[in-house]
């Protein structure tokens, strides 16, 4: 493993970003108020529930369950289960914005529900009492994508190119390493563990620099996402699967997600979370690469410690009511009911992953948190 120096996060940048996402929640909750909403399979024991498939009990109306089919991630192949190279992909390209109905297409169903109108059937209600959230396409759950991110993007038009510029560069993206996969369309099993990328050095070239994308570039990640060495890695799966060509991935609950915001770094923590993707034929791509889940809503609070939106302060309270309108699933799943009042928010983000090598840890300075 090549010699790494000290990489300090810097915060300078965390205002702007800290306003778009205050100016996202006032319209995320003017929407709600309003009731709006634009509604545009198998699954394994991994991800809890049962399949819906033609009569859907769960949609709200005889009416709805005919167009209840929930989209899940596919089912564990069977069969003996076989060993290959060890393989990674660097996730960049990530869609943040999902305006003109993406959010309805982008996701997994996370509550078993249809939740389609004009009787919904939600896992729980929203703290505020305002409208419940209801589903995209195939019962997908995306509060996020739907009520935040297109705002946020619409109020700071360069906040996605920013962050694709930083992947782009080989800092920010995920790595997902996977050993003991086959090369074939079908795996029950592989391992896999996922880093935040720190900087890369392209093939043939002895010091970081800007990737060449063809597969062959080594990129180093963060220390603090391992315990001590590149082999104990924190956020980890040793029994994810390949279906039909699709990687799929649960992460452990609250796993920390590390995203770049121009110079500082925000974690979001999942719940019930996953990453799927489809493997290119040549093994070159991990394509259509959905990471979706639950975020609590006391997960997003530390989120806004970060960027410096602190307990007790005006856009704190601004930002807890915000989410309150918002919240759209219980954060640990199947405690919901007819009363229960919703603590999280769905949540799914997409990406594109390039083939690279993981060549080793770089030793990174925290960012310290930006309130007391």
């Amino acid at each position: 493993m090549a010699s790494a120096g000290v990489i300090a996060r810097r915060n300078t940048s965390r205002a702007a970003f800290r306003r778009a996402l205050l100016a996202a929640s006032i319209s995320a909750v003017g929407l709600a108020a309003l009731g709006c909403s634009l509604v545009g399979a198998d699954v394994d024991q991994l991800f809890g529930g049962a399949t819906c498939k033609g009569d859907c009990k769960d949609a709200g109306t005889d009416a709805d369950a005919s167009t209840c089919d929930p989209i899940k991630p596919p089912l564990r192949p069977s069969g003996a289960d076989s060993s290959g190279p060890e393989r990674s992909y660097i996730l960049r390209d990530i869609q943040i914005d999902q305006s003109l109905d993406r959010w309805a297409t982008l996701g997994f169903d996370l509550d078993d529900r249809c939740s389609l109108p004009p009787d919904p059937d939600v896992e729980c209600l929203p703290p505020a009492g305002t409208t419940p959230e209801t589903d995209g396409e195939r019962g997908i759950d995306n509060a996020f994508g739907h009520r935040m991110a297109s705002t946020l993007v619409g109020l700071d038009s360069n906040l996605e190119p920013r962050i694709r510029k930083d992947q782009e560069r080989g800092r920010g993206g995920i790595l997902v390493n996977i050993r003991g996969y086959n090369g074939e369309p079908n795996d029950p099993s592989v391992d896999v563990f996922i880093a935040q990328t720190i900087y890369a050095i392209p093939h043939g070239q002895s010091m970081e620099a800007d990737p060449s994308w063809d597969g062959r570039d080594r990129f180093y990640c963060e220390d603090s996402a391992f315990d001590g060495s590149a082999d104990k890695p924190l956020v980890k799966n040793d029994n994810a699967y390949v279906s039909d060509g699709w990687l799929v991935v649960r992460l452990p609950d609250r796993a920390d997600i590390t995203f770049n915001i121009d110079d500082g770094a925000v974690n979001f923590r999942f719940i019930n979370a996953s990453i799927v993707g489809r493997i290119s034929p040549d093994g070159q791509f991990l394509e259509d690469v959905v990471l979706s889940g639950r975020w609590a809503l006391s997960d997003i609070a530390l989120a806004a410690d970060q960027l410096g939106i602190c307990e007790g302060s005006v856009e704190r309270k601004f930002l807890d009511n915000s989410l309150s309108s918002i919240a759209d699933v219980r954060a640990t799943p199947g405690t919901g009911g007819p009363t229960a009042l919703c603590d999280a928010v769905s949540a799914s983000l997409g990406f594109r992953g390039y083939r690279g090598v993981f060549e080793g840890l770089a030793v990174t300075e925290d960012v310290p948190m930006a309130c007391p």
